[in-house]
Parts: C-alpha cells; structure tokens; sequence
C-alpha cells in the first residue's frame, strides 16, 4: 500500500470538549489524487451516547431545518461520499455506522456530515478507535509520557489501550479497499485530520487532571510520529464542564 501524503490536522479536544474542523475549500472531484481520511479517537463521548429517537424527532421538526438532511422521510439517510469505519461497522456513513448499539450514535455523523458538506463531491474516509471509561493518565497514556506513578496500577496497564487505539487505526488504513468501494491502491490516501474527543475520567483525578496538559502535549507528538505528520495544526477546545475556575472543573 502506498504510504500517506506527510500533512496531517491534528484536532486535539481536551477534559470533556467538542470536536471543531477548519478545512479548505474542496478541490475538482474528478483528479486523480489520495482520498482524504480523517481519524477519530476517544473514550465514551467518541463511541457515542447520543440517543438516535431523539434525533429522530429533531430532523422531523419544522424548527430544526439542520437536521432535515439525516432524515430520508422513513428513515436515516446515508452520506453520499462519506465512508465510516468502526470495529466491524463499515460503509456509508449513517446513524449506526459508527456505533454497535441501533439506538446510539457518535460524533462521527456530525463530524462526517459537515466534512461531506464542505468536500461537496469529494469523497472521504472516516476511521474511529474509541473505548467508554478511558484515561489519559493510565489508559491511553503514550509512550513519551514515561510511565505512571500511580499506586495500585500495573505498569503493563500504562498505555494499553493507546496501543490498542493505534492498532485499530492502522487496521482501518490497512482495510480501507474493503469498505470504501473506489479505493486506488496506487494513489493511496492522504491523513487530513484527526479528532480526540476525551478527559471525563481524567477530570475526575485531580492528580490526573494536573497532568493532563503534558500528557496530551506526549500524545500529539507520539501520534505525529506513528503517522509521519510534518506540518500538524492543532486546535483545543475545553466545554467548562462544572463551572468556569479551573479549580472547578
């Protein structure tokens, strides 16, 4: 397979935040180039908790005209030129695509939706690696971090599920002519973002929540590196959940 395009955008979310896009114009849909794939990660807001009926509702009322377009008239529609893959959810991005539950969806629909809307008839890729009840502190901590010195964690367990993660992601690379139909071997693919949407479990460490900063700072650097991404542009964004004074939240 031939390797990645070296530009990647890194959009990193930290302690609980909402993922945000910045992308170009779209190019001519009919030159021959690598097919844009962006890579999602993160702990239970990433795999997805939103209820599909309460969607449902939305995209059927008169008020919510941005929602009209998930909705087919009898059921969700499907993303044309947005491809997703989870675990062994794959194709067509649509409610479900990105979750295992039928009632449950992520941030990838949002996400894919606005990146398809901006592409216009470009098509792009969507690969998710995410895991519920994860920190960064232990679970997801990477390499450059060092290990923990947490009591009572094994240092098998420093960074588990990071490997595991980076492992998913690589799969979905290595799989991607099984789930995007106009895969081309010989061109290849170019990483045009990727989203970290986590922190809930960290933020409920005041030990790891001090850290945090350093740890994803590790992060970036440890995922530029696995992925060869020359020219990272990074945007951070913080919900303030519980209030507003750090010391809060």
């Amino acid at each position: 397979m031939r390797p990645p395009s070296l530009s990647l955008a890194l959009l990193a979310t930290t302690l609980c935040v909402g993922p945000t896009l910045f992308l170009a114009a779209a190019e001519d849909p009919t030159s021959t180039k690598p097919v844009k794939v962006f890579l999602l990660a993160g702990q239970s807001n990433m795999v997805g908790m939103a209820s599909t009926e309460h969607l449902q509702l939305l995209a059927n009322e008169t008020c919510c005209n941005e929602y009209r377009s998930l909705w087919n008239g009898t059921a969700f529609a499907e993303r044309d030129h947005v491809y997703m893959k989870y675990n062994d959810r794959q194709g067509k991005l649509t409610v479900g695509t990105g979750f295992a539950a039928p009632n449950k969806f992520g941030t990838e629909l949002g996400f894919g939706w606005v990146v398809g809307d901006t592409m216009g008839n470009e098509s792009v890729v969507l690969i998710k690696a995410a895991y519920g009840g994860r920190t960064l502190a232990v679970d997801f901590r990477p390499p450059a971090s060092g290990e923990g010195t947490y009591s009572k964690v094994k240092p098998v367990h420093y960074g588990w599920e990071y490997r595991q993660m980076m492992a998913d992601l690589y799969q979905g690379l290595d799989q991607l002519v099984d789930f995007y139909p106009d895969y081309d071997e010989a061109v290849g693919y170019e990483l045009a973002g990727f989203v970290w949407f986590q922190g809930w479990n960290d933020m409920l460490s005041w030990p790891y929540v001090k850290e945090y900063s350093y740890n994803v700072s590790c992060f970036d650097a440890c995922f530029d590196a696995c992925f060869d991404a020359c020219s990272s542009e990074y945007d951070t964004d913080d919900m303030g959940t519980k209030g507003l004074r750090e010391v809060e939240r």
